[in-house]
């Protein structure tokens, strides 16, 4: 599972479910953000068998929460996340909704 909470086959980072880093920074606990490139490609979404592929795995450095409270675990959350999407590359599509929760999706 990955922190948007879903897998999506557009390119792009969407935005991060804030439970996990809630939990982190009421522990006092530090984040290792992971970056997963070629995943995407192998294990595509709505396919149960993975596809011939490479996959990188990159732990970035350590996030240490400033405080316990909702406004440290936003920022974890937003540090994690920014080093992920400078780490891949990928385009920043926070706000946009996952493509299986997408009306388009919905209709089929």
């Amino acid at each position: 599972m990955f922190a948007e909470g879903t897998a999506n086959p557009r390119p792009g980072v969407l935005d991060f479910k804030l439970g996990a880093f809630a939990t982190v920074a009421r522990a006092g606990a530090v984040v290792v953000a992971v970056a997963i490139k070629g995943a995407r490609s192998v294990l595509r979404v709505e396919e149960w068998f993975p596809r011939r592929g490479e996959i990188s795995v990159a732990y970035l450095a350590e996030i240490c929460p400033r405080g316990s409270d909702f406004t440290s675990a936003v920022a974890l959350c937003d540090a994690a996340r920014r080093a992920i999407i400078d780490e891949l590359g990928e385009p920043d599509r926070a706000g946009e909704i996952p493509h299986h929760f997408s009306r388009a999706a919905a209709v089929r």
